[in-house]
């Protein structure tokens, strides 16, 4: 495999949507890149894939593993503003999410892009700015302003 293919997969891959229990579409990207080299490919009951490379009678087995799975977050609420209140899946850190820009994709497929959102520093108490804000303080702005 080629500089330009590995990298050009290792893009795809940090691109793809796969937060934790919805890892199927990463499973499948990496699938297309072992099957040229892996002897059977399998998938288990719990979304993970596998990929066998039999090798020579006699020699040592080696596992590499990974997970697929990304910190994600599912909408949970739709203000009337249109803002989104999002509650996590998997591990996250307060510190990080204000700014962040985030893709919602539907059920459908659809994807939307926001920031994540909160009061506004001049609006805080002092002491609240020296805090660091829960999830249910944040928000997801797409940028509407409404709920439809």
């Amino acid at each position: 495999m080629e500089d330009k293919e590995r990298l050009a997969f290792l893009k795809a891959m940090s691109e793809v949507d796969g937060i934790s229990g919805h890892e199927k579409a990463v499973a499948q990207l990496a699938m297309k890149m072992v099957e040229g080299y892996a002897d059977r490919v399998e998938f288990d009951n719990l979304g993970s894939f596998l990929a066998y490379k039999d090798g020579e009678k006699g020699q040592p087995t080696i596992l590499l593993s990974g997970h697929m799975d990304e910190v994600g977050f599912v909408v949970h609420k739709i203000e009337d503003s249109g803002m989104l209140r999002i509650h996590p899946v998997g591990g996250w850190w307060g510190h990080v999410l204000l700014a962040q820009v985030m893709t919602v994709t539907t059920r459908e497929g659809k994807k939307y892009t926001g920031v994540i959102g909160a009061q506004p520093p001049h609006g805080m108490s002092p002491e609240m700015r020296k805090q660091v804000l829960e999830i249910k303080d944040m928000y997801l702005d797409l940028g509407v302003t409404n709920k439809e």
